[in-house]
């Protein structure tokens, strides 16, 4: 019974027409998708051996530049 009295109710479906873009298609290349690759390199070296590797050289270069420095 109400079935038929929702269906006078709706609006005829709108009909848009096709238009060309302003500008051509390109990548997006953002500061934002930059920023969030960096983040994912960086996330996934911080999780490796390898990344353990290059903290500890850090480390001891920066004891061996202090020492050679104040020797």
């Amino acid at each position: 019974m109400i079935g038929p009295l929702f269906s006078h109710l709706r609006a005829p479906a709108a009909t848009v027409e096709r238009r060309e873009p302003a500008s051509p298609r390109r990548l997006p290349i953002s500061l934002r998708a930059g920023w969030q690759r960096l983040k994912a390199g960086h996330d996934r070296l911080n999780d490796s051996r390898i990344g353990d590797a290059l903290g500890l050289a850090s480390i001891i270069v920066t004891f061996l530049i202090f020492y050679f420095v104040t020797a």
